[in-house]
């Protein structure tokens, strides 16, 4: 029986319009959670939001930000604000990390506050610490493994390839017993998660949910094809 290829995202789409294109078999089980923290907003309210990811609006429930200039990390956050009625001045498409360096470059006037999750990137999180700008962190929720993982992943059939979109998926997938053929990493952040774990991860050549299942598919069939 041929192996099936794991969604760990929270969300299958639109991975799974991808699989089903290319006829590969495929299996979703979020392997992380996204929980408010419930912690009240720096003082004051911020001129400038440094938004690196769309998960964070969901957690925010004020109108704190609404006269805010927001700096969005990737299109889906940008398009996450624009639907809250938040202003976007500036789209970043290279992370969070080269976002910040645009704010720097830029010198925006008023209280800066960066909007997201406890967990970071690697490069967010050294951007952040060195940073010469005084920005306010405000940690609006935290990623947690679903408590019944472990338990899910061994009702699973045999899965041959795993997609990973972020370290945290990576980390609760092999601590909850997790087995594949084939690691695919959505960007470099991700594999080096992969590799910490001891294996050697498939990078998406784009930092897309689209690339990263259209990277999947093509192992998956290359090995149908003896590639």
């Amino acid at each position: 029986m041929d192996g099936l290829v794991l969604i760990t995202r929270a969300c299958a789409e639109p991975m799974d319009e991808v699989f089903d294109a290319h006829g590969v078999p495929w299996v979703h089980l979020a392997h992380v959670d996204r929980v408010g923290t419930g912690t009240v907003p720096p003082q004051g309210r911020p001129a400038q939001v440094l938004l690196s990811s769309a998960a964070a609006l969901e957690h925010v429930h004020t109108d704190v930000l609404d006269d805010a200039e927001v700096w969005a990390v990737g299109q889906a956050t940008a398009a996450a604000a624009e639907a809250r009625g938040l202003s976007v001045v500036w789209v970043g498409r290279a992370g969070g990390a080269a976002l910040l360096q645009a704010i720097e470059a830029a010198a925006p006037p008023g209280p800066i506050w960066h909007v997201g999750g406890w967990s970071l990137s690697q490069p967010l999180e050294r951007a952040l610490s060195t940073t010469p700008l005084q920005i306010a962190r405000w940690v609006v929720y935290r990623r947690q493994s679903p408590p019944e993982l472990r338990v899910e992943l061994r009702r699973l059939p045999r899965i041959e390839v795993a997609t990973f979109a972020s370290p945290s998926a990576v980390t609760a997938f092999y601590d909850a017993g997790g087995e594949a053929d084939l690691n695919v990493a959505i960007g470099p952040t991700t594999a080096s998660a992969v590799r910490t774990v001891g294996f050697a991860p498939v990078v998406a050549p784009v930092r897309s949910a689209r690339s990263l299942a259209q990277t999947a598919s093509e192992l998956w069939l290359s090995r149908r094809a003896g590639g």
